[in-house]
């Protein structure tokens, strides 16, 4: 070949090799599509969190198959202590290292390790933890800020749009799975504990991805992953983020939530109801009582008035309004859309904390009873009206509460403060010691 075809036809394969190299990274951008850049913006943030628990057991028996203490009563062998493990994950929220996930992945832990996508492993602490709303946050030290992931707005989703989740299911490091928003405001019950708003969707959420990052498809953080419900098949959930911001603030101030108070008492609207109030049934609930001194006096509520949207939210029942109430927590500013005597109205109420000074007469009104202290732990039924929830389940004068829910109680301002974080509820769970024998109460809430 002369050499001016050697040096063509070098030319040429040297075009090749360019077109092909341009060609390739042409490629490889193509494919970096909307779900690669979220990966990469957010998978920094997420980390992979282990709960150790140390339990303990008696004579080759679990604690907790029969009442408390049960075995400090009646076995005096010595006890056995097993460490268990469970592992789930975390959004870092704050380059300060605060960490956002769920309760149920650190519940009863006595050490919580997080582990960094860059490798490292470090010891956390627990800010706060609510048990209603299945959500803590963790704090580790760090020298250097950290990549976190800010906050969303989980108001602004579409059903059918896409949501991209990222965690660490069965602890085998970063996973990712894309789904759409299946449904928005979906309400689920665990136990005692109801849901009202889960974003549902049909991305792929298991065991180890409690606590993993829900992002749009720009990237944002819009919820907080859950695997609580044991029945979901081919439907994961996830809590949204507008409603976790509210308890992220809280548990950091002061390490629980407080749910807010507004001082109104509902009811559903009857056909009567609607008809004296001309509007329509369905259409919202009747402010049945305004408490004294209470926010909602201040703002301008009064009883007769028909609310039909409460923090931008409809509520055309009074088991909707309460689950609202459920997410509104002190110093909140509250918006409630109202019809009184025809006219339509719109007032803006601040929540404030329940005075405990009225939780006596709230005990009163859902419970039907009264409790005095009593020495030795718990609280003893002073009083009792027989057609109250209490009364209908056989509880009696006399009777020792020791535990509401997750709260033991020392104390009557013990047995209160729980019957105010929990009054939102449909029905608590007691345990209730009578004559040496305890027993397990699901208690509804009356009213």
């Amino acid at each position: 070949m002369s050499r001016f075809g050697q040096a063509f036809s070098g030319l040429l394969a040297a075009v090749f090799l360019v077109g092909a190299a341009h060609a390739h990274a042409a490629g490889a951008l193509s494919r970096e599509n909307e779900v690669v850049h979220a990966f990469r913006k957010a998978g920094p943030a997420v980390v992979s969190i282990r709960a150790v628990r140390v339990v303990e057991y008696q004579g080759g028996f679990r604690r907790d198959l029969l009442g408390p203490d049960f075995f400090n009563d009646f076995w005096f062998g010595p006890g056995l202590r097993q460490q268990q493990e469970s592992l789930g994950s975390g959004v870092i929220i704050n380059p300060a290292g605060y960490i956002l996930t769920n309760q149920h992945v650190i519940e009863g832990a006595n050490k919580i390790i997080v582990s960094l996508q860059s490798g490292g492993e470090v010891q956390a602490e627990v800010i706060g933890a609510d048990y209603r709303s299945d959500l803590a946050v963790l704090k580790i030290n760090v020298k250097t800020p950290l990549n976190y992931l800010p906050m969303g707005r989980s108001s602004e989703l579409m059903i059918g749009e896409t949501l991209i989740v990222i965690g660490n299911p069965f602890g085998l490091g970063h996973t990712l799975t894309v789904g759409v928003v299946s449904a928005l405001h979906r309400r689920i019950q665990v136990n005692e504990r109801v849901y009202g708003e889960f974003i549902q969707t049909d991305a792929s959420i298991n065991p180890g991805n409690s606590g993993g990052a829900v992002l749009n498809i720009l990237g944002e953080l819009v919820g907080i992953t859950t695997a609580i419900y044991s029945k979901a098949q081919g439907i994961g959930f996830a809590i949204p983020i507008d409603k976790a911001r509210r308890v992220v603030d809280d548990l950091i101030a002061f390490g629980e939530v407080t749910p807010g108070w507004l001082g109104i008492e509902v009811e559903d609207l009857t056909p009567e109801l609607s008809s004296a109030l001309a509007v329509s049934q369905g259409l919202g609930v009747m402010v049945s009582k305004v408490w004294p001194q209470s926010p909602a006096e201040k703002a301008g509520l009064k009883a007769g008035m028909v609310i039909f949207e409460l923090d931008g939210r409809p509520a055309p029942s009074k088991l909707l309004f309460k689950e609202i109430m459920a997410d509104i927590t002190r110093n909140d500013e509250v918006s409630i859309r109202y019809f009184d005597r025809g006219r339509e109205g719109e007032l803006v109420v601040k929540a404030s904390d329940f005075p405990l000074s009225l939780a006596g007469e709230l005990s009163w009104e859902l419970l039907g009873i009264e409790v005095s202290n009593i020495s030795g732990g718990g609280v003893m039924v002073s009083r009792l009206d027989p057609n109250s929830p209490a009364g209908k389940l056989g509880l009696g004068r006399g009777d020792i509460i020791l535990r509401m829910n997750q709260n033991t109680l020392s104390s009557r301002d013990d047995f209160y403060r729980a019957l105010v974080r929990n009054r939102n509820q449909s029905s608590v769970i007691i345990v209730i010691k009578r004559k040496n024998i305890y027993y397990y109460v699901t208690l509804p809430l009356r009213g």
